[in-house]
């Protein structure tokens, strides 16, 4: 497994995008708690796709500490929306849930929290 990379949020997260783009992302499986609202990584990833093409898949159906039943389901919503790359914002929870899917390659911010409304849908 590769080593996470950690970016600093600065000119409007320009440099995730290069990151993303460079990395061959076509659709990202985003997984974030409530707390994103909160944060500018919202809109980030509310308009990545109007401004990349890569599409958003968000998934919240995970709880604090996610037993083994928890992560087969984010797994199967990873696989059946194809998406190439994970995206966890948030606390240990969210990345916990990336690490044990095993999918690479991830970003995480240094010092943010997540959300989502979404299940694992398509924004």
């Amino acid at each position: 497994m590769r080593e996470q990379q950690v970016l600093s949020p600065r000119d409007n997260y320009i440099e995730l995008d290069k990151y993303l783009q460079a990395a061959g992302a076509t659709h990202i499986f985003l997984v974030c708690g409530s707390s994103i609202r909160s944060l500018a990584l919202e809109g980030y990833f509310q308009t990545l796709a109007r401004r990349t093409g890569i599409q958003v898949t968000r998934f919240s159906g995970f709880q604090p500490n996610p037993d083994y039943e928890s992560v087969m389901v984010g797994n199967d919503r990873l696989r059946l929306n194809e998406c190439d790359l994970i995206a966890a914002v948030g606390g240990g929870s969210a990345r916990h849930r990336r690490g044990e899917m095993h999918q690479e390659p991830c970003w995480k911010p240094g010092a943010s929290a997540g959300h989502s409304n979404h299940g694992g849908e398509r924004q």
